[in-house]
């Protein structure tokens, strides 16, 4: 068995440029032509390009059409202002959320602590986490020093 392929239509646009539905389903319909072929015999590769050519041929790809922008998962973040007067538990809960993301932790991260995001960017998201909770335990241990100091020493016992 002989398989042939007729090439695609040379674009009018130039090179480069956006590719239309119609080519990219085109060529999809090509690639799964050539996968269902008896000598390669990936059948149901072949199958589910042609399923997905049929989908970008009617704008479609999965519940989403295609070029609409996927909706943020968050109706509001939050502000640097409501960073800035959380408290220690508040932000230990903001931390224990697994739904935040790595980009609000660190926004968190870098106002309420002022962290490098450059550095923090680098880390996994729990790395990140705990990077948060080790500044907080020291500016809770910060406030704890700053009370004593306030008492002038009257309970020491050093």
């Amino acid at each position: 068995m002989t398989l042939r392929l007729t090439p695609l239509k040379r674009p009018s646009r130039r090179r480069g440029g956006p590719v239309s539905s119609q080519e990219l389903a085109a060529f999809l319909m090509q690639m799964a032509d050539l996968c269902a072929a008896q000598p390669m015999g990936r059948e149901a590769l072949g199958h589910a390009l042609r399923r997905l050519a049929r989908q970008v041929r009617r704008n479609v790809v999965g519940d989403q059409a295609l070029g609409a922008s996927p909706k943020p998962s968050r109706s509001r973040t939050a502000t640097n202002e409501d960073l800035l007067a959380l408290d220690a538990a508040a932000v230990a809960a903001f931390l224990e959320d697994q739904n935040k993301t790595k980009d609000e932790l660190l926004e968190l991260a870098a106002v309420r602590f002022s962290m490098p995001r450059s550095q923090l960017r680098r880390d996994r998201i729990e790395v990140l986490r705990q990077s948060i909770r080790s500044a907080l335990m020291h500016e809770s241990s910060i406030d704890i020093i700053g009370v004593e100091a306030t008492k002038g020493g009257i309970n020491r016992r050093s």
